[in-house]
């Protein structure tokens, strides 16, 4: 669309007005550069959008779309390998909550608004991403101490260290021979250290480092030596955890970065939801509707109101053209509403392609135009020295060249700033003109000789802004058909001007001026009464109307209940058929199942009879059956005082004899396979025995055969060696219980230790690691 047209309709005003209603910045931009749609089917299926989310609001609450700007730069600071602190990974959290609920409050009735859940479907949610964040940092965004074992074990230590520092500054503090060398018995911090103020004279008197002084330097805050060692215990600890929290935040960014492009997506379309939304407040806020469209360049506005004018003082207009005419010519007083009619013209088409609903009747049809020309207002240029009339002549130019049959022209005041005959002249020159090549015109104007026109041709009508006479006050509403006057002799008359002086006034009007003059008059007064005859035969209607809809709904209430009473009725009967139904297939299946039990307890019985025939024969038998041999067991030494691995052992309380798969030594116990079962037992609760002539099933890859250390030296090894004894390695700790390892690889280029960092990631028996440098320290799961 034309950029000086749409400044002169003022719909710059209309995005500021919508940009009050975004939520977010990015929202509240896309309102400021809202463009306008020119395909009939994309502009209908943004009206469409802004009437659903209207119709949303209504029904339900309006999403809180969060600020998108922050959560934007974290996630792209993320995508280019960055890590965020915690309070910023908080905000991100409880953002990705907030877009979540956004899509859930769309998905529980997509179904109606299927338009918003278009946008809301490509939106992804993030739980897992949420619950990472939530359960590692709490709402003040401070990461907690329960994030990880280690985390929760250093900070123990952490403070065991700061109560011992404290336990032994305190002591000195409350020495008798040491209070009077204090300024004050407080303990504080200075360079990260844990410091006493010392008076100055007595610096020499106690052993320690001085770290700072007050302005005056008769305190000196220093660290005495007995706390040294604990202090720098307490900063290696901080140092500790410090590394622990960075793991944590990488750890959670790198989880972030595998869905940062989903993040920005949802982002995205957030802003675009936002942007409706405020379409929808602004529709809400004067009272939009969704107008008819229509394929042909023609305007139809019923009620129509301009918005930004006060809702409580703007009067509507109803107005048309492009059906039966092609051109209309607005004429009436000075501050009649000539220009609010025109500009309300452009504005609500202007509105309309941007898929804003518009504050008019329902049936206001808007119609199909390439583009808006408009020279309307005072255009005078400073900067060219271009008078008043000049600007206007240079835009009138552009209109004349670039108007077509599909362009809504708005010519305000035409033939003004000028001698009235030419400036008349020019204006009927390109009204005839533009009439010619029917280009769609709406003209407003003072002068005679253009009011003229609608009366000698085809396709252009008259119309005029009403004046109240007696009140000598514009009514702001349209009289169609009919020209407008000035009033002047009117005008002048109630404000008392000399009955002489209008008697000349009036002589020197020809007659023909007078004739048309009363004429018009006249015309105008039929109008008026037409048009209150209208608005009472509406006012009559509407409440026919009213009546109609109060009989069709009783109607529809005794219908209803009619139905619904016929309905039980149905449903009555039914059930009453279904539960003899029901009853029939009972008794029906007692029947069958009385039949079928009484043939199986022929069959039990004649079972029973030969079971107890069975029983007697094999008691027969047994008698004759001699005591059968026990099996011989392994001779048992008794409790032994120790053990080894492949000992044959007797377990009293099972009855059973088993080998010693493990020895743990120091607490006297072994670890002893019997049968299937593998159990630690005490000494005391075994008996050695030295052989066994009974089976043991013995699970030979469970016996330890070597000792597994605590540490592995890979220095000096190329990556695919390490690796290959280092999976060799983990295997056997693991199988040993070790909960952790140390793994020696040097720095060097850092390429080894990158290698072992690769494949510790993916290790299925790996919790995590700690990297020290030389050394990489494992834990296991």
């Amino acid at each position: 669309m034309n950029v000086n047209s749409l400044r002169a309709i003022e719909y710059e005003k209309i995005q500021a007005l919508l940009s009050q209603h975004a939520q977010t910045e990015a929202g509240k931009k896309a309102c400021l550069e809202l463009s306008l749609e020119h395909l009939l089917q994309r502009i209908q299926e943004k009206l469409e959008e802004t009437s659903q989310a209207k119709q949303f609001i209504e029904q339900y609450d309006l999403p809180k779309i969060p600020e998108t700007a922050d959560s934007r730069a974290s996630a792209r600071r993320i995508a280019l390998g960055g890590v965020l602190n915690a309070p910023e990974l908080l905000h991100l959290a409880f953002h990705l909550v907030a877009l979540r609920k956004i899509r859930e409050a769309i998905a529980q009735h997509q179904e109606a608004f299927l338009d918003l859940w278009k946008y809301a479907n490509f939106m992804d949610t993030f739980k897992e991403l949420e619950q990472a964040v939530f359960s590692k940092i709490d709402d003040n965004g401070e990461i907690k101490t329960s994030a990880t074992p280690e985390l929760a074990n250093v900070r123990k230590n952490i403070h065991q260290s700061k109560q011992l520092i404290y336990e032994k500054l305190e002591n000195l503090l409350r020495a008798s021979a040491y209070g009077k060398m204090f300024q004050e018995p407080i303990i504080t911090i200075r360079n990260h250290r844990y410091v006493v103020p010392l008076k100055g004279e007595f610096k020499s008197s106690i052993p320690c480092i001085v770290h700072d002084q007050s302005v005056s330097g008769e305190t000196l805050y220093v660290e005495p030596l007995i706390i040294t060692s604990l202090n720098n215990d307490y900063h290696i600890l901080l140092s500790k955890e410090k590394k622990i929290l960075d793991k944590i935040l990488a750890d959670l960014c790198d989880l972030i970065r595998d869905k940062v492009k989903q993040i920005l997506n949802t982002l995205s379309i957030s802003e675009q939801l936002d942007l409706i939304f405020a379409k929808a407040l602004f529709a809400q806020t004067y009272q939009g509707a969704m107008p008819k469209l229509s394929a042909d360049p023609l305007l139809e506005l019923e009620l129509a109101r301009h918005p930004l004018i006060d809702p409580h003082q703007v009067v509507p207009l109803t107005f048309s053209l492009g059906k039966k005419f092609t051109t209309l010519i607005i004429t009436g007083p000075n501050t009649g509403g000539k220009t609010v009619a025109l500009k309300t013209a452009g504005l609500l088409l202007a509105m309309t392609y941007a898929g804003l609903l518009i504050p008019a009747s329902e049936n206001t049809v808007i119609g199909c135009f390439s583009d808006i020309l408009a020279d309307i207002g005072d255009e005078q240029s400073i900067e060219q020295s271009l008078s008043t009339f000049s600007a206007h002549m240079r835009s009138i130019v552009h209109l004349s060249d670039n108007a077509r049959n599909d362009t809504l022209c708005l010519l305000d005041e035409l033939g003004a700033g000028t001698d009235p005959d030419e400036g008349a002249a020019i204006g009927m020159a390109l009204i005839s003109y533009l009439h010619r090549q029917k280009v769609p015109l709406i003209v407003s104007t003072h002068l005679s000789l253009i009011k003229s026109f609608a009366y000698h041709h085809e396709r252009a009508e008259n119309a005029s802004m009403d004046f109240d006479i007696e009140t000598l006050r514009p009514t702001y509403k349209i009289l169609m058909g009919v020209p407008g006057q000035s009033h002047a002799m009117h005008i002048a008359k109630k404000l008392g001007m000399n009955n002489e002086i209008l008697d000349m006034a009036k002589r020197f009007q020809t007659k023909s001026q007078t004739d048309t003059k009363t004429m018009i008059d006249k015309l105008a007064q039929k109008t008026r009464e037409v048009e209150e005859s209208k608005t009472e035969s509406e006012k009559i209607n509407q409440d026919l109307h009213q009546l109609k809809a109060e009989y069709e709904e009783k109607i529809s209430v005794l219908q209803t209940k009619y139905q619904r009473l016929k309905s039980d009725l149905h449903e009555k009967s039914n059930k009453e058929i279904r539960i003899l139904l029901d009853r029939a297939q009972e008794l029906f299946v007692s029947l069958q199942k009385k039949e079928r039990l009484d043939k199986e307890a022929h069959q039990t019985m004649d079972q029973i009879k030969n079971i107890r025939k069975d029983i007697a024969e094999a008691e027969l038998k047994l008698d004759e059956v001699e005591e059968l041999p026990k099996p011989i067991e392994p001779a048992s030494n008794g409790p032994a005082e120790e053990y080894e691995v492949m000992d044959n052992v007797y377990i009293p309380a099972y009855k059973k004899h088993g080998i010693v798969l493990k020895v743990i030594a120091k607490s006297k116990k072994a670890e002893v396979q019997f049968g299937q079962l593998r159990q630690t037992f005490s000494f005391e609760q075994l008996e050695k025995c030295d052989t066994m002539e009974t089976k043991v099933e013995l699970d030979t890859s469970a016996v330890e055969k070597k000792v597994v250390h605590d540490k592995i030296d890979l220095l000096g090894h190329k990556v695919e060696e390490a690796i290959v004894a280092l999976e060799k390695y983990l295997e056997d700790a693991y199988l040993e219980n070790k909960t952790s390892v140390f793994i020696q690889h040097g720095i060097g280029t850092g390429a080894l230790k990158e290698g072992i960092h690769n494949f510790l990631k993916k290790h299925p028996y790996v919790r995590n690691f700690d990297d020290r440098e030389k050394v990489t320290v494992v834990h296991f799961k």
